[in-house]
């Protein structure tokens, strides 16, 4: 497997630096494409959380590798995954007196912690085009007092202090590591361990974080089925010689599940072919947010043209009153209303002259 060397993020255009983003463009037009099978970027959060979602050409941020992504799409190059060989948020000491730090901003040690495990959880829910996200880096190789190393900013990067001390980072990474390890949204071939489970009829476990869970198989059979130690109904299948995707699990909550399978066959026939599953979650937005958008363009629009009959009726009222034009007594059921008015508009005290009878 050969890994395309790390793009670092850079907004520059040459000619010592280029960016990263110029410079994989420049390689498909090359015609690099093929000698290749991995695009590999390095991912610093800059001093922004994870949830940053942000992304122009100058901007530098954990969402960086959503436009190289794009370029991909762009060049045809969609089965080609990214991995992230370098990954992390650069964490100092609020005393820090050495060299500034190129990579944004840096965090407080919790942040950085907090940061790794959700960026690794973002990346799973949004990215299935993303696989090795490699954390930078475990332990910086000098000792902070070092000639030549005092003041290093890198070394803020770690997981650990010089003498292995654990920090936070690593603390949280250790507490989280199961959650993380779950498969996220996309497609997985099913391993040849689990293949040959299934072939012996043994039961099968996919760690998994969504919403639903389908096998890609062939043939028919009998899928037993456990969600989260939840014993669920039996499913029948029966796909002929096409490949089709059966649903196992669906309607879990967004957050990690353990799905254990026992499938088998049907007596007298081939045994069923299980190549791989897919994992997926339901985006409220995707249909949600148009409807939300032409709610509030409809509110918008509709409080415009209310403002526009409030001042043009605020127009209309505020235009002079004719004294000596006639008064459609017809429109009033009290004469001495129709009299009040037509003094009022005569003296200009309007409702003064009004009966008191009439008066509120």
């Amino acid at each position: 497997m050969i890994l395309l060397a790390g793009l670092a993020p850079t907004d520059q255009t040459g000619p010592e630096n280029l960016s990263d983003l110029l410079f994989l463009q420049r390689v498909y037009d090359l015609g690099g494409a093929a000698w290749f099978d991995i695009v590999a970027v390095m991912v610093y959060g800059y001093g922004y959380p994870p949830s940053d979602r942000r992304t122009d050409f100058g901007r530098n941020n954990f969402s960086r590798p959503v436009q190289t992504r794009e370029i991909m799409l762009r060049n045809g190059d969609a089965g080609t995954a990214v991995w992230a060989v370098e990954y992390g948020w650069v964490s100092l000491p609020d005393d820090w007196s050495g060299q500034p730090s190129p990579w944004g901003a840096p965090v407080s040690a919790e942040q950085q912690a907090e940061y790794l495990v959700q960026g690794y959880l973002r990346a799973q829910r949004e990215w299935p085009w993303m696989g090795v996200m490699a954390v930078w880096t475990f332990r910086f190789p000098h000792s902070p007092d070092a000639p030549g190393q005092i003041g290093n900013p890198t070394q803020g990067f770690a997981l650990v202090e010089h003498d292995f001390t654990p920090r936070p980072a690593y603390l949280a990474l250790r507490e989280r590591a199961a959650r993380i390890g779950y498969d996220g949204t996309g497609a997985y071939e099913m391993p040849l361990a689990q293949q040959e489970r299934i072939e012996h009829g043994e039961p099968i476990d996919l760690l998994v974080s969504g919403e639903r869970v389908d096998l890609l198989v062939t043939g028919s059979g009998r899928i037993e089925r456990i969600v989260d130690g939840e014993l669920r109904e039996t499913l029948t299948f029966s796909t002929g010689d096409q490949r089709e995707r059966v649903t196992v699990a669906r309607g879990m909550r967004d957050t990690a599940h353990v799905v254990s399978l026992r499938i088998s066959g049907t007596p007298g026939e081939p045994a069923p072919e299980v190549v791989g599953y897919v994992v997926s979650r339901f985006w409220f937005h995707a249909w949600a947010y148009p409807w939300i958008s032409a709610i509030l363009l409809a509110t918008l629009l509709g409080n415009l043209a209310s403002l526009g009959w409030a001042f043009w009726d605020w127009r209309r009222v505020k235009q002079p009153v004719d004294a000596s034009a006639p008064v459609d007594r017809s429109a009033y059921p009290c004469t001495s209303v129709v009299d009040g008015l037509q003094e009022g508009a005569r003296d200009g005290t309007s409702g003064d002259a009004l009966p008191a009878s009439n008066r509120r």
